[in-house]
């Protein structure tokens, strides 16, 4: 459960980064000092620009975070209830330790290019550019790779789920583990459509530009970046509305408070 609120939270960095982003450059357009000249390191240090970039990646990592965690859930159950929360915050801290290093690249790569100080941009920062090798990188190993690895990985969760449920199915005569199994249920059905609206909304359009990046071919980044913003959207609606323990579980981790015994029941009773 953390570890899905973890996810959660994900998306709601990327959405902070979009609405910065949205609030900035509508401030540039008000003043009109969107054409005004900037370097690619101006662009690199900016809040909309460096939220975004570690946003995307977080979002496509967690992806396939949950993933696997949801094949091991229901592959080996037995060893997985072994597990308490210390598993579930040394992967989010993992995850981190990732997304530090990979900002920390764009952040020393776009500094010391020989053009990093050039005007060669605007301040509206249009694809907010960064060293082009770090682009590749971005959109082929950490976005597009992460994607499609925790679609397969979720269509194995599918598959492995399933033909558990038939095993253990007339096991579950009692209320609590009738509950439990609905509860499973419910949960593996959600994060389903969410890796199906991730596929759709986020893996594709991004797919879209990294292929037109490899081939060197102009593409409407500006429509597939708004396509892929409705992923964020459907993802926290979905995680809100259709598991009502996931509201605390995201305010606990995104003001760091601590996470109650409540939802450490919680937890508990997603692990068949």
């Amino acid at each position: 459960m953390v570890l899905i609120a973890g996810r959660a939270a994900v998306d709601i960095i990327y959405g902070l980064g979009l609405t910065v982003t949205a609030i900035y450059r509508l401030y540039l357009i008000v003043n009109e000092e969107e054409n005004v000249r900037a370097s690619v390191w101006d662009c690199t240090i900016s809040p909309p620009a460096f939220l975004n970039r570690i946003g995307l990646q977080l979002t496509s990592v967690m992806n396939g975070v949950v993933s696997v965690d949801r094949l091991i859930t229901v592959a080996l159950p037995i060893k997985y209830r072994k597990l308490d929360l210390r598993y579930a915050i040394k992967v989010l801290m993992l995850v981190a330790i990732f997304g530090a290093t990979s900002l920390a690249a764009m952040f020393l790569s776009t500094y010391y290019s020989i053009d990093s100080r050039e005007l060669s941009t605007t301040k509206y920062c249009s694809g907010f550019p960064t060293q082009y090798w770090y682009d590749l990188y971005q959109n082929t190993l950490v976005i597009t790779g992460c994607g499609y690895a925790s679609v397969a990985i979720y269509i194995g969760v599918f598959f492995v789920y399933r033909r558990t449920m038939r095993q253990t199915a007339p096991l579950s005569t009692t209320a609590n583990n009738q509950q439990a199994v609905e509860q499973q249920h419910r949960l593996t059905v959600t994060l389903g459509i969410i890796t199906l609206s991730t596929l759709i909304f986020f893996n594709i359009p991004f797919t879209i530009i990294t292929v037109c990046k490899w081939l060197n071919v102009d593409v409407q980044q500006a429509i597939l970046g708004i396509i892929s913003r409705f992923s964020t959207i459907i993802n926290v609606v979905l995680y809100v509305f259709r598991q009502k323990k996931m509201r605390e579980a995201i305010w606990a981790l995104v003001w760091c408070e601590k996470v109650t015994n409540s939802l450490l029941h919680a937890q508990s009773m997603f692990q068949l």
